[in-house]
Protein backbone atom coordinates (compact mmCIF):
# COMPACT_ATOMS: atom_id res chain seq x y z
CA UNK A 1 0.00 0.00 0.00
CA UNK A 2 2.03 2.96 -1.30
CA UNK A 3 0.78 6.48 -1.99
CA UNK A 4 2.77 9.66 -2.45
CA UNK A 5 2.77 12.67 -0.13
CA UNK A 6 1.03 14.66 -2.85
CA UNK A 7 -1.74 12.06 -2.97
CA UNK A 8 -2.14 12.31 0.80
CA UNK A 9 -3.34 15.89 0.49
CA UNK A 10 -5.99 14.93 -2.06
CA UNK A 11 -7.77 12.47 0.20
CA UNK A 12 -11.09 13.40 1.83
CA UNK A 13 -11.52 14.32 5.49
CA UNK A 14 -13.57 12.60 8.17
CA UNK A 15 -15.70 14.58 10.64
CA UNK A 16 -15.66 14.85 14.42
CA UNK A 17 -12.12 15.20 15.68
CA UNK A 18 -11.05 16.53 12.29
CA UNK A 19 -13.54 19.39 12.51
CA UNK A 20 -12.52 20.08 16.10
CA UNK A 21 -8.90 20.42 15.09
CA UNK A 22 -9.69 22.46 11.99
CA UNK A 23 -7.95 20.08 9.61
CA UNK A 24 -8.75 19.98 5.91
CA UNK A 25 -7.47 16.60 4.78
CA UNK A 26 -7.90 13.07 6.06
CA UNK A 27 -7.77 9.67 4.37
CA UNK A 28 -9.94 6.61 4.81
CA UNK A 29 -8.23 3.24 4.42
CA UNK A 30 -9.38 -0.30 3.82
CA UNK A 31 -7.84 -3.14 5.82
CA UNK A 32 -4.59 -4.10 4.12
CA UNK A 33 -0.99 -4.87 5.10
CA UNK A 34 0.74 -1.66 6.12
CA UNK A 35 4.08 -0.80 7.68
CA UNK A 36 4.81 1.46 10.64
CA UNK A 37 6.59 3.87 8.29
CA UNK A 38 3.51 4.12 6.09
CA UNK A 39 1.29 4.84 9.09
CA UNK A 40 3.71 7.51 10.34
CA UNK A 41 3.77 9.08 6.87
CA UNK A 42 -0.02 9.19 6.81
CA UNK A 43 -0.15 10.84 10.23
CA UNK A 44 2.41 13.46 9.22
CA UNK A 45 0.50 14.21 6.02
CA UNK A 46 -2.72 14.74 7.98
CA UNK A 47 -0.95 16.97 10.50
CA UNK A 48 0.28 19.13 7.66
CA UNK A 49 2.01 22.32 8.82
CA UNK A 50 2.02 21.13 12.46
CA UNK A 51 4.63 18.53 11.48
CA UNK A 52 8.22 19.67 11.93
CA UNK A 53 10.63 17.47 9.93
CA UNK A 54 13.54 18.92 11.92
CA UNK A 55 12.20 17.66 15.26
CA UNK A 56 14.64 15.41 17.13
CA UNK A 57 11.75 14.15 19.22
CA UNK A 58 9.29 13.00 16.57
CA UNK A 59 11.26 10.08 15.17
CA UNK A 60 11.37 6.30 15.32
CA UNK A 61 13.04 5.17 18.54
CA UNK A 62 13.23 1.37 18.37
CA UNK A 63 12.39 -1.36 15.90
CA UNK A 64 12.29 -1.50 12.12
CA UNK A 65 9.86 1.07 10.58
CA UNK A 66 9.33 -1.28 7.63
CA UNK A 67 7.75 -3.93 9.87
CA UNK A 68 4.12 -4.77 9.08
CA UNK A 69 1.73 -3.51 11.73
CA UNK A 70 -0.69 -5.84 13.50
CA UNK A 71 -2.15 -3.04 15.59
CA UNK A 72 -1.24 0.31 17.12
CA UNK A 73 -0.88 1.19 20.79
CA UNK A 74 -0.92 4.87 21.70
CA UNK A 75 0.43 5.99 25.06
CA UNK A 76 1.72 8.90 27.09
CA UNK A 77 5.10 7.21 27.60
CA UNK A 78 6.57 4.01 26.18
CA UNK A 79 7.58 2.49 29.50
CA UNK A 80 8.65 -1.14 29.58
CA UNK A 81 5.31 -1.95 31.20
CA UNK A 82 3.34 -0.23 28.43
CA UNK A 83 5.38 -2.00 25.73
CA UNK A 84 4.70 -5.39 27.32
CA UNK A 85 0.98 -4.69 27.66
CA UNK A 86 0.82 -3.58 24.04
CA UNK A 87 2.50 -6.82 22.98
CA UNK A 88 0.07 -8.86 25.08
CA UNK A 89 -2.78 -7.21 23.18
CA UNK A 90 -1.20 -7.99 19.80
CA UNK A 91 -0.29 -4.36 19.15
CA UNK A 92 3.22 -4.13 17.74
CA UNK A 93 3.40 -0.43 16.78
CA UNK A 94 3.66 1.83 19.84
CA UNK A 95 3.10 5.56 19.32
CA UNK A 96 4.35 7.44 22.35
CA UNK A 97 4.24 11.10 23.35
CA UNK A 98 7.23 11.08 25.68
CA UNK A 99 10.68 9.46 25.55
CA UNK A 100 11.53 5.78 25.40
CA UNK A 101 15.06 5.80 26.78
CA UNK A 102 14.74 8.36 29.56
CA UNK A 103 16.03 11.61 28.07
CA UNK A 104 14.17 14.29 26.14
CA UNK A 105 16.09 13.51 22.96
CA UNK A 106 16.25 9.75 23.60
CA UNK A 107 20.02 10.06 23.66
CA UNK A 108 21.69 6.72 23.05
CA UNK A 109 25.32 7.33 24.21
CA UNK A 110 24.47 7.69 27.93
CA UNK A 111 22.58 4.38 28.03
CA UNK A 112 23.88 2.20 25.19
CA UNK A 113 25.78 -0.04 27.62
CA UNK A 114 23.09 0.01 30.29
CA UNK A 115 21.56 -3.43 31.02
CA UNK A 116 18.03 -2.03 31.19
CA UNK A 117 18.35 -0.34 27.80
CA UNK A 118 19.66 -3.57 26.30
CA UNK A 119 16.81 -5.55 27.84
CA UNK A 120 14.18 -3.13 26.56
CA UNK A 121 15.68 -3.06 23.08
CA UNK A 122 15.97 -6.85 23.00
CA UNK A 123 12.29 -7.21 23.94
CA UNK A 124 11.23 -4.80 21.20
CA UNK A 125 13.35 -6.49 18.54
CA UNK A 126 12.52 -10.07 19.56
CA UNK A 127 8.79 -9.30 19.36
CA UNK A 128 9.05 -7.32 16.10
CA UNK A 129 7.72 -4.17 17.70
CA UNK A 130 8.25 -0.57 16.59
CA UNK A 131 8.30 2.58 18.69
CA UNK A 132 7.64 6.04 17.25
CA UNK A 133 7.17 9.35 19.01
CA UNK A 134 4.83 12.24 18.27
CA UNK A 135 5.46 15.13 20.59
CA UNK A 136 6.23 18.47 18.96
CA UNK A 137 3.81 18.00 16.08
CA UNK A 138 0.94 16.87 18.32
CA UNK A 139 1.41 19.88 20.59
CA UNK A 140 1.29 22.18 17.56
CA UNK A 141 -2.12 20.99 16.41
CA UNK A 142 -4.85 23.57 16.90
CA UNK A 143 -6.54 23.84 19.27
CA UNK A 144 -3.59 22.46 21.28
CA UNK A 145 -4.87 18.94 22.05
CA UNK A 146 -3.09 18.08 25.31
CA UNK A 147 -4.49 20.98 27.33
CA UNK A 148 -7.81 20.81 25.49
CA UNK A 149 -8.26 17.16 26.49
CA UNK A 150 -7.19 17.82 30.08
CA UNK A 151 -9.59 20.74 30.46
CA UNK A 152 -12.43 18.61 29.15
CA UNK A 153 -11.58 15.81 31.60
CA UNK A 154 -11.56 18.30 34.47
CA UNK A 155 -14.77 20.00 33.36
CA UNK A 156 -12.79 23.22 33.04
CA UNK A 157 -13.34 23.60 29.31
CA UNK A 158 -16.18 26.04 30.05
CA UNK A 159 -13.64 28.26 31.85
CA UNK A 160 -10.91 28.05 29.22
CA UNK A 161 -9.99 31.13 27.23
CA UNK A 162 -10.84 30.64 23.57
CA UNK A 163 -7.55 32.28 22.66
CA UNK A 164 -5.44 30.12 24.99
CA UNK A 165 -6.32 26.59 26.22
CA UNK A 166 -3.52 26.93 28.78
CA UNK A 167 -5.46 29.55 30.77
CA UNK A 168 -8.72 29.25 32.73
CA UNK A 169 -10.84 32.03 34.21
CA UNK A 170 -12.92 30.75 37.14
CA UNK A 171 -15.63 32.23 39.30
CA UNK A 172 -13.81 32.81 42.62
CA UNK A 173 -12.88 29.39 44.01
CA UNK A 174 -10.65 28.40 46.96
CA UNK A 175 -7.31 26.91 46.07
CA UNK A 176 -8.12 23.73 48.01
CA UNK A 177 -11.15 23.18 45.73
CA UNK A 178 -9.09 23.64 42.57
CA UNK A 179 -6.58 21.09 43.84
CA UNK A 180 -9.32 18.66 44.90
CA UNK A 181 -10.94 18.81 41.47
CA UNK A 182 -7.64 18.11 39.76
CA UNK A 183 -6.73 15.21 42.04
CA UNK A 184 -10.17 13.58 41.86
CA UNK A 185 -11.07 14.06 38.22
CA UNK A 186 -7.75 13.35 36.51
CA UNK A 187 -7.29 11.31 38.85
CA UNK A 188 -3.94 11.29 40.62
CA UNK A 189 -2.46 10.89 44.08
CA UNK A 190 0.59 12.94 43.12
CA UNK A 191 -0.45 16.53 43.77
CA UNK A 192 1.49 18.94 45.96
CA UNK A 193 0.79 22.60 46.57
CA UNK A 194 2.67 25.75 47.47
CA UNK A 195 0.18 28.28 48.75
CA UNK A 196 -2.62 29.07 51.19
CA UNK A 197 -5.51 26.57 50.82
CA UNK A 198 -7.98 29.46 51.22
CA UNK A 199 -6.31 31.55 48.50
CA UNK A 200 -8.99 32.74 46.08
CA UNK A 201 -8.34 31.58 42.54
CA UNK A 202 -9.91 33.43 39.63
CA UNK A 203 -7.29 32.69 36.99
CA UNK A 204 -5.12 29.63 36.48
CA UNK A 205 -2.42 28.86 33.94
CA UNK A 206 -0.64 25.66 32.96
CA UNK A 207 3.06 26.38 33.01
CA UNK A 208 6.13 24.57 31.77
CA UNK A 209 9.71 23.54 32.39
CA UNK A 210 11.74 26.68 32.96
CA UNK A 211 11.72 28.78 36.09
CA UNK A 212 11.47 32.01 34.07
CA UNK A 213 8.40 30.85 32.18
CA UNK A 214 6.72 29.73 35.39
CA UNK A 215 7.50 33.04 37.11
CA UNK A 216 5.93 34.92 34.21
CA UNK A 217 2.81 32.75 34.34
CA UNK A 218 2.46 33.24 38.09
CA UNK A 219 2.74 37.01 37.67
CA UNK A 220 -0.38 37.06 35.49
CA UNK A 221 -2.43 34.32 37.22
CA UNK A 222 -3.61 33.54 40.74
CA UNK A 223 -2.34 29.98 40.44
CA UNK A 224 -0.34 27.77 38.11
CA UNK A 225 -0.27 24.04 37.50
CA UNK A 226 3.00 22.45 36.49
CA UNK A 227 3.54 18.85 35.47
CA UNK A 228 7.12 19.27 34.27
CA UNK A 229 8.68 21.91 36.52
CA UNK A 230 12.25 21.60 37.71
CA UNK A 231 11.47 21.70 41.40
CA UNK A 232 14.86 22.96 42.54
CA UNK A 233 14.06 26.12 40.56
CA UNK A 234 10.31 26.70 40.29
CA UNK A 235 9.17 25.28 43.62
CA UNK A 236 11.84 27.19 45.50
CA UNK A 237 10.81 30.42 43.81
CA UNK A 238 7.23 29.77 44.87
CA UNK A 239 8.23 29.17 48.48
CA UNK A 240 10.32 32.34 48.60
CA UNK A 241 7.50 34.31 46.99
CA UNK A 242 5.10 33.36 49.76
CA UNK A 243 7.71 33.84 52.48
CA UNK A 244 8.24 37.39 51.23
CA UNK A 245 4.55 38.16 51.59
CA UNK A 246 3.73 37.67 47.93
CA UNK A 247 0.48 36.17 46.67
CA UNK A 248 -0.23 33.22 44.44
CA UNK A 249 -0.09 29.44 44.39
CA UNK A 250 1.76 26.69 42.58
CA UNK A 251 0.23 23.27 42.02
CA UNK A 252 2.80 20.61 41.17
CA UNK A 253 1.43 17.35 39.77
CA UNK A 254 2.83 14.27 38.07
CA UNK A 255 3.72 14.40 34.40
CA UNK A 256 1.26 11.63 33.54
CA UNK A 257 -1.66 13.46 35.10
CA UNK A 258 -1.29 16.39 32.74
CA UNK A 259 -0.82 14.57 29.43
CA UNK A 260 -2.34 11.11 29.65
CA UNK A 261 -5.75 12.42 28.54
CA UNK A 262 -4.18 14.14 25.56
CA UNK A 263 -2.93 10.83 24.20
CA UNK A 264 -6.31 9.28 24.90
CA UNK A 265 -7.63 11.98 22.61
CA UNK A 266 -4.93 11.15 20.05
CA UNK A 267 -6.43 7.66 19.92
CA UNK A 268 -9.88 8.92 18.96
CA UNK A 269 -8.33 11.34 16.47
CA UNK A 270 -6.38 8.47 14.90
CA UNK A 271 -9.52 6.32 14.62
CA UNK A 272 -11.34 9.03 12.71
CA UNK A 273 -8.51 9.70 10.28
CA UNK A 274 -7.23 6.14 9.82
CA UNK A 275 -10.34 4.04 10.47
CA UNK A 276 -9.04 0.90 8.80
CA UNK A 277 -6.18 0.51 11.29
CA UNK A 278 -6.65 -1.00 14.74
CA UNK A 279 -5.52 1.25 17.59
CA UNK A 280 -5.91 1.07 21.37
CA UNK A 281 -4.87 3.47 24.10
CA UNK A 282 -2.59 1.91 26.71
CA UNK A 283 -2.61 4.00 29.91
CA UNK A 284 0.77 4.61 31.47
CA UNK A 285 -0.97 5.56 34.75
CA UNK A 286 0.49 7.64 37.54
CA UNK A 287 3.34 5.48 38.81
CA UNK A 288 4.06 7.58 41.89
CA UNK A 289 2.48 6.72 45.21
CA UNK A 290 2.50 8.34 48.62
CA UNK A 291 2.07 7.18 52.20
Amino acid sequence: MQISRREFGQLSISTGAAAMLGLSAGPVFADAPITAQQIADKILAIMGPAWNPESYRDTFKMGDPNTLVNGVASCFMSTFDVIKRAHDKGLNFVITHEPTIWTDADLLPPVQNDPLYKLKLEYVNDNKMILWRTHDSWHKMQPEPMNTALNKKLGWDKYTLASDPRTCQFPPIPLREVVAQYAQKVPTDSVRVIGNPDWEVKSLTYCGHSCLQNIEELEKSDATISIEAREFETAEYGRDLLASGGKGAMIIASHESGEENGMGYFTSWFKEHLPGIRIEFIPTTDRLWTL
